[in-house]
């Protein structure tokens, strides 16, 4: 995942609602997981992550804060299990256990092939809810695919346009 501040990316996003392009753009650099990161903005807010010892961390996700920072992915596609706190500003936190996992895929979006890792991060909110974030990254690009769940249905897939 590029993390250079000035890099933009333009993605496809799909919901069950509606479709649209969304711009995503890294604006500064910030501390994330004791470390030098970026903070990403774009229409669904802001995120904040950072390489540390070889794994990718965020902190922020579109606005939900994370902590200790949530692992997103592994330079070795090791396993990683993870456990913390989901915040929102206006609705307050819940415990969350999650569990990282990769595996090497091609992806084919459009006319354009990737080699990707692909990680999938399951998360158990409060013991109850489970959601899935499945994330495909090609080397030197960074995201090219994006797909979340709740409950097993998709909520949102966003595909890569432009960038990097």
């Amino acid at each position: 995942m590029p993390l250079e501040v000035g890099s933009e990316w333009k993605y496809n996003v799909s919901g069950k609602f509606a479709k649209y392009v969304e711009p995503l753009r890294i604006n500064k650099e910030v501390g994330v997981a004791g470390t030098q990161g970026v903070e990403l903005t774009g229409p669904l807010g802001s995120s904040s992550m950072a390489w540390k010892n070889g794994v990718l961390y965020a902190d922020r996700l579109a606005g939900t804060s994370y902590s200790p920072p949530l692992p997103l992915l592994a330079a070795d596609s090791r396993t990683i299990d993870w456990k913390g706190t989901a915040s929102w500003p206006m609705s307050g936190s819940v415990k969350v256990e999650a569990r990282l996992t990769h595996e090497a895929q091609k992806l084919k979006l459009d006319a354009r092939e990737y080699e990707t890792t692909r990680s999938r991060l399951q998360l158990v909110l409060d013991g109850k809810r489970s959601m899935e974030v499945t994330t495909w990254f090609a080397p030197g690009t960074g995201i090219v695919r994006q797909e979340q769940r709740t409950g097993g249905e998709l909520d949102i897939r966003i595909d890569y346009l432009s960038g990097p």
